[in-house]
C-alpha cells in the first residue's frame, strides 16, 4: 500500500506502471527478508490422516472449547466491523475533501502508522480485559467523530482508528493461536478465517445498503456506533478470552 501510494504521488501519469514496479519490488524485498529467517525445527511428528478426518477433529476441538469459539466470534466481529471498513477509506478521503494525491499520501501515512502499532501491540497484552475493550470503544468513538465532522482534519482520527485496530486484533489473534492445539492450528485458523470472511461480506452488504438509503456519512456513523457498542458490551461483561503466550 505504501509503495503504491508513493508511486501514485510521484508518477501520477504512469500510475499503473510504477505501482506494479513498486509492488513487485516490495514483494521481492519481503521474500528476501523471509528467506533469511532461521528454519524452525518441527515441534511434533504426526501420523497421516484423511482430510475429512482431520477436519472433523478440528471442528470437534473448536466446538468443545468455549475459549476458541469466543475468540473466533470476537475476531470475526472485530475484523468485519473495524478491519474490512478500510476498503471505504478512499471514499472517506474524498468525502473529507481530499484530492487523489491527498488520498494517496493519507494512505501512505496510515500504512506507516500501522508499523509501530503492530510493533507495540504486545504491550497491550499486559492490560486488563476491560482496558482492551475500552480501546475498541475508543476506536468506535473516533470513527463517529470522524464521520460526524467529515473534514480534512478528521483523517487523523481515522489514522488513530486504524492503529487501534492493528493493536487490538494482534493481541486477540495471538490469544486464538495460543488456544488452538498444535495439531489442528492451521485448520481451525482457516475456519476462523472463513467465519471472518462471511462477516466481512455481511459488512459490505450492510454498508452499501445504509449508504444507498442515506449517504456515506451515515454509513460511517453506523459502523462507528457498532464498534463503540461492541467495546462497551464486551467491556461490561468481559469474556475470558485467554492470554497470549
Amino acid at each position: 500500500v505504501m509503495c503504491g501510494s508513493l508511486a501514485y504521488m510521484i508518477f501520477p501519469a504512469y500510475t499503473s506502471y510504477y505501482t506494479l514496479i513498486a509492488s513487485v519490488t516490495a514483494g521481492l524485498i519481503a521474500a528476501a527478508l523471509a528467506a533469511g529467517f532461521p528454519k524452525a525445527p518441527p515441534a511434533e511428528a504426526f501420523a497421516d490422516t484423511s482430510y475429512l478426518g482431520h477436519l472433523g477433529l478440528s471442528l470437534r476441538q473448536a466446538a468443545a472449547s468455549p475459549l476458541i469459539l469466543s475468540l473466533i466470534v470476537f475476531l470475526s466481529l472485530l475484523d468485519g466491523v473495524a478491519g474490512s471498513i478500510d476498503e471505504y477509506w478512499p471514499i472517506y478521503g474524498r468525502e473529507a475533501g481530499l484530492g487523489h494525491a491527498g488520498v494517496a499520501l493519507w494512505f501512505t501515512v496510515m500504512s506507516a502508522a500501522m508499523i509501530p502499532a503492530g510493533l507495540l501491540s504486545h504491550h497491550l497484552e499486559r492490560w486488563p480485559q476491560r482496558a482492551l475493550h475500552g480501546v475498541l470503544a475508543a476506536m468506535g468513538a473516533l470513527l463517529i467523530l470522524g464521520a460526524w465532522f467529515l473534514q480534512s482534519w478528521t483523517i487523523w482520527l481515522i489514522v488513530l482508528f486504524s492503529m487501534g485496530y492493528v493493536m487490538v486484533s494482534t493481541v486477540f489473534e495471538a490469544r486464538l493461536q495460543a488456544a488452538i492445539p498444535s495439531e489442528t492450528r492451521a485448520t481451525v485458523s482457516s475456519l476462523a478465517g472463513l467465519s471472518t470472511e462471511l462477516g466481512v461480506m455481511a459488512v459490505y452488504g450492510g454498508f452499501g445498503l445504509i449508504a444507498q438509503a442515506t449517504d456515506y456519512r451515515h454509513a460511517f456513523l453506523a459502523f462507528g456506533g457498532f464498534a463503540l457498542a461492541m467495546g462497551l458490551v464486551y467491556g461490561a461483561r468481559p469474556l475470558r478470552l485467554g492470554r497470549s503466550p
